[in-house]
């Protein structure tokens, strides 16, 4: 059930950038800006471990108006100390919603690029994602973010030798005014960006996550904690809801503090996705008298999102050992957490890194999970996105 409901939903999140607005109903065409807008490009490449290099190679293309073809090419030379050949090419498309950085430069090797990307007047950048990277012809680490509507980003060769730039790499970019949320920005320079940003806004998009209506727009409120009725909602919409529905009301409820009768005392509006969590053998409660209780309000903690989310996935096998320093399946441990596989699970699927100490990463399993955390795991589950 798990991996099928995956798919279906990967096949919308995946696009997350350009298709975001798609998804809300807009399109290519009309996300384009009815105005001018400007570019401003700066590229330099290099061959640092030359000895003889007496520096980069430098493009530069300052307020260029945005249409067909390529803002920056070959002829914006502007530096070219060591006399390195090759040329480069940045084409941003605001109808596809796309900054493409390409080389075709056969036989002229590079080791480094810098990238920047400043577009002004009608279209604000307020985010980028990478949709792929060939830029080079060996493995590089590609470093990239966005800063007061900037786009910056570095490559760096890995492998030894001196590779050809002779590929493309293309990036996504949305509208500042196309996030689903006030007060989540992909922006580093804004005091509501949100290391989360993408995951946020796709399942915004999508429905998944709907957050509170202000006069000023929707808020996501990311950094408040999750309560375990909320996790429910967000789970039964991505992997219930139309892909695995609750057929009918069960005859009797599964959990004595949930009902789906209004008037009752225990009645909450997210009861059809804690009853398809029971149903789906999910969640399963704390025995107390009279049945079993699901306790909506409490605030879940991040070894439980790691079980929910391991029985999702009901054929998965389980890992060996656990990655984490703080968590151990040994009973006799101080560590020991009964969902332990769950956790080792969640890091095998790259679905949680944890933080990073001078011990080894640390899941922190008792810590209570705020909402960008729970947008984060959603979204890496169905787009099977790793996390940087």
């Amino acid at each position: 059930m798990y991996r099928s409901a995956r798919r279906t939903v990967a096949a919308v999140a995946t696009m997350a950038i350009g298709a975001a607005a798609v998804a809300a109903g807009a399109t290519a065409a009309n996300a384009a800006p009815d105005e001018e807008s400007l570019a401003s490009i700066v590229v330099e490449i290099d061959l640092p471990t030359d000895d003889s290099g007496q520096g980069p190679m430098v493009f530069s293309a300052t307020d260029v108006v945005i249409g067909e073809g390529p803002e920056l090419t070959g002829d914006d030379e502007i530096a070219n100390p060591s006399g390195y050949c090759g040329e480069v090419e940045v084409d941003v498309d605001l109808g596809m919603q796309t900054i493409t950085v390409s080389s075709s430069s056969d036989a002229c090797n590079f080791e480094t690029a810098d990238v920047s990307v400043e577009i002004t007047g009608d279209f604000i950048l307020g985010g980028v994602e990478l949709y792929s990277d060939s830029l080079f012809d060996a493995e590089t680490e590609l470093e990239y973010y966005l800063y007061d509507g900037t786009l910056y980003a570095s490559w760096t060769l890995i492998e030894s030798g001196s590779p050809d730039m002779n590929g493309a790499a293309v990036f996504g970019i949305v509208h500042s005014d196309e996030h689903p949320f006030i007060d989540v920005h992909a922006d580093m320079a804004l005091s509501k960006y949100n290391e989360h940003w993408l995951a946020i806004g796709s399942l915004g998009y999508m429905g998944i996550v709907r957050g509170w209506e202000t006069p000023e727009g929707f808020e996501f409120r990311p950094y408040e904690r999750t309560t375990r009725d909320a996790l429910a909602a967000f789970m039964y919409r991505t992997f219930g809801d139309e892909v695995n529905p609750v057929s009918d009301e069960p005859a009797v409820e599964p959990f004595v503090d949930v009902s789906s009768d209004p008037d009752s005392p225990h009645y909450n509006e997210h009861w059809e996705a804690i009853y398809w969590m029971a149903a789906e053998g999910l969640a399963e409660g704390w025995p107390v008298d009279g049945g079993y209780a699901y306790r909506p309000t409490a605030q879940i903690t991040r070894d439980a999102v790691a079980a929910f989310m391991f029985r999702l996935d009901g054929g998965a096998s389980a890992p060996q050992g656990n990655p984490f320093t703080d968590v151990s399946s040994d009973p006799e441990s101080a560590d020991f957490s009964e969902h332990a596989v769950a956790i080792a699970w969640m890091y095998e699927e790259g679905l949680a890194n944890g933080w990073s100490t001078s011990e080894g990463p640390e899941y922190r399993p008792t810590a209570k999970i705020t909402r960008d955390a729970i947008a984060a795991f959603i979204y890496r589950t169905v787009t099977q996105a790793r996390p940087s």
